[in-house]
């Protein structure tokens, strides 16, 4: 029986009273130990699923966890490979200039230079305003907040909020 379906059928008995499971057939009087069985077994249940979701949700966080470290693993091999690529392009680019070579063709490989532009600006040198661009962005102070709410400041449109957090260990 799920989880979900426990708690129905308790709360069905708590609820609607209890049924036949828990009625002296002889007397037709509720038997309080068939009642106290039903429950224990019903309770019983409740904790063996809790306890089976809850050592899931460890072996997610476990799962997690370690895709994480192979996330971060990959990257830093990923950025050696960047480096790599990188000089080995610069090395071929300075071979190809010292040897005046702009093209380079095989079966296998193509090499060529095309032209682009850039715009280098010494870190020293104070330009006109006109050639800054002014970037704003505005975020809100949650911890600000929380510390007005807290000391009793009242605010339309912002509330604290107390929750629950499931630990599982």
């Amino acid at each position: 029986m799920k989880l979900y379906e426990i708690e129905k059928k308790l709360y069905e008995l708590l609820e609607n009273g209890f049924n036949e499971e828990c009625i002296d057939l002889e007397t037709g009087e509720i038997d309080q130990e068939k009642v106290n069985k039903l429950l224990d077994e019903l309770n019983e249940g409740i904790d063996e699923k809790i306890e089976n979701i809850g050592c899931y949700i460890k072996d997610l966080e476990a799962d997690i966890d370690a895709f994480k470290k192979e996330e971060e693993s990959l990257a830093e091999r990923r950025k050696a490979k960047e480096r790599k690529l990188d000089s080995l392009k610069q090395f071929l680019t300075d071979a190809m200039i010292r040897n005046n070579k702009t093209k380079f063709e095989t079966a296998k490989v193509r090499l060529g230079f095309r032209k682009s532009e850039s715009i280098e600006v010494d870190e020293n040198i104070k330009l006109d305003d006109k050639y800054y661009i002014t970037k704003v962005q505005q975020t809100v102070d949650k911890k600000f907040l929380k510390e007005e709410l807290k000391s009793g400041v009242v605010i339309d449109g912002v509330k604290l909020i107390e929750k629950q957090n499931l630990q599982v260990k």
